[in-house]
């Protein structure tokens, strides 16, 4: 009976241990962000080689969090495609016989959505001079502050414009601060 508790205790050792190998401080492995720094969860990545063939695929977890399994040493890019509408990513990394940082990555708005991104219709005009006053208390660069006005039809349309750098601070974390804007 011993020899039996023997082949139990090194099958479960060897299971252990081929597990802490697959997550080895050498894999590449981080955090992914919105603009307002919360995670973002279900976001796609790929680990491409440097003849740009997809070697593995992973998705963000609930905490935002991402581990790929530990590829050779040699260089590699880590791509993220457009994101639940972000830019897309691509991070070259080095793989080599050292500990692995943690990647913290931060997505953007694709550059063509960097100047407007909120749209809404609100009846009247004197809308446009509220949203430039609450805004404005948002941003840290208040003179880059735009509201463009059309009308159309008896509705007042306003587009909003902000510097880049304010653009997570209109956003709010998870979106809250843009989803609540309109309803002003």
């Amino acid at each position: 009976m011993p020899f039996f508790r023997y082949c139990q205790f090194f099958a479960v050792a060897a299971i252990v241990l081929g597990h802490c190998s697959a997550q080895s401080p050498t894999s590449p492995n981080g955090t992914v962000f919105d603009l307002a720094g919360a995670a973002v969860q279900g976001c796609a990545l790929q680990l491409v080689s440097a003849d740009g063939v997809v070697l593995q695929q992973a998705v963000t977890d609930s905490h935002g969090g991402f581990r790929l399994k530990d590829p050779a040493p040699g260089d590699y890019t880590i791509v993220i495609p457009t994101c639940h509408g972000f830019a897309g990513e691509i991070i070259p990394i080095h793989i080599g016989g050292e500990r692995m940082q943690s990647l913290d990555v931060h997505l953007r708005l694709p550059e063509k959505d960097m100047s407007t991104f909120i749209t809404t219709s609100i009846p009247n005009d004197p809308a446009q001079q509220l949203l430039l006053s609450i805004v404005r208390m948002l941003v840290d660069d208040s003179n880059a502050v735009e509201v463009d006005c059309f009308e159309e039809n008896g509705v007042t349309t306003l587009n909003l414009r902000v510097a880049s750098v304010d653009i997570g601070k209109v956003i709010g974390k998870q979106g809250w601060t843009a989803r609540w804007l309109p309803a002003l």
